[in-house]
C-alpha cells in the first residue's frame, strides 16, 4: 500500500510546519512548533531536520507501517534530507514523489488551521490564496502590533533582513475600490471609511486597510499604535 508524506507552511513566515501522512483513508499529522524557526545557534536548521525525521517516524508508526507492504512516498523538499538519509541507510521501501494527491490539500488545511490557533483572523487566512500572499500579507498583520513577531519564523531571511526594520504609520481615507481589512480580513466596499496602514520596510512600501473599528481594537490593546496623520485621502 501507499504511504505519503509531505509538508505545508515551510515557506511561510508565520507559525511553525505541518507534517502529515496519507495511508488510503487514514491521515495524520505533527506540528513542528516555530520556536524551532527562531533560535540562534547556527545549526538550527539541522535541529528542524531532527525534528522532522521524528515527526515522519511517529507517523509511520501510528499509520502502521509495513515494510513488507507498504512504499513510501515522499516529496522531495529539503526539509526532509535526513528522513531521505534515515530511509535509505535503513533500506525501507521508499521513493521520491511529487505528491498532489489529497495529501496536499489535507496538510495545507491544517496549516492554516494552525495560523488560526496562533491568533490569525479566520477571514485574513482565506485571502492567502498565493505564495506571496502568504509572506507580504501576514507581515502586514504582524507589523500592526509588535507582540505579533513571537509567532515569526525570526531565521528567516526575508525577517532578519527587511520586514524586522518595518515602520507603520495611519491616515483616514475612503476606500476606492472592493479590499478587505488587514486586521480582521472582512470585506471592505468602495466608498467605506477606512483607516490606511502605510508599512514602510527598507526595501519596500506596502499598504493596508482596516476598518476604523479594528484600528481601534489594537489601539486599544496598549500597543502605541496611534493615528498620527489624520487626514482625508483614497484608498
Amino acid at each position: 500500500m501507499i504511504i505519503e508524506i509531505d509538508d505545508a507552511g515551510t515557506g511561510s513566515p508565520l507559525g511553525g510546519i505541518v507534517i502529515g501522512i496519507l495511508k488510503k483513508n487514514l491521515f495524520d499529522y505533527e506540528i513542528i512548533p516555530v520556536e524551532y524557526f527562531q533560535r540562534e545557534n547556527d545549526n538550527y536548521y539541522v535541529d528542524v531536520k531532527e525534528k522532522v525525521l521524528e515527526s515522519v517516524l511517529k507517523l509511520l508508526r501510528r499509520v502502521n507501517y509495513d515494510p513488507e507492504k507498504d512504499i513510501i512516498h515522499i516529496c522531495r523538499g529539503n526539509i526532509f534530507s535526513h528522513v531521505h538519509e534515515y530511509l535509505w541507510k535503513n533500506k525501507f521501501n521508499w521513493t521520491f514523489a511529487k505528491i498532489v494527491s489529497r495529501l496536499q490539500d489535507l496538510v495545507e488545511f491544517i496549516y492554516d488551521l494552525h495560523l488560526v490557533e496562533l491568533g490569525v483572523p479566520r477571514m485574513l487566512v482565506k485571502r492567502l490564496t498565493t505564495y506571496s500572499r502568504y509572506v507580504t500579507e501576514l507581515f502586514k498583520w504582524v507589523s500592526l502590533q509588535p507582540n505579533r513577531q513571537k509567532l515569526v519564523k525570526t531565521r528567516f531571511p526575508v525577517w532578519r533582513k527587511e520586514w524586522k526594520y518595518s515602520e507603520v504609520s495611519f491616515t483616514n481615507g475612503v476606500s476606492r475600490k472592493f479590499t478587505y481589512c488587514i486586521e480582521c480580513g472582512e470585506a471592505i466596499s468602495p466608498g467605506e471609511e477606512v483607516v490606511i496602514a502605510n508599512i514602510k520596510t527598507p526595501k519596500r512600501k506596502f499598504r493596508a486597510y482596516l476598518h476604523p473599528q479594528c484600528y481601534e481594537k489594537i489601539k486599544l490593546n496598549g500597543e502605541g499604535i496611534e493615528l498620527i496623520r489624520v487626514n482625508r485621502c483614497n484608498a
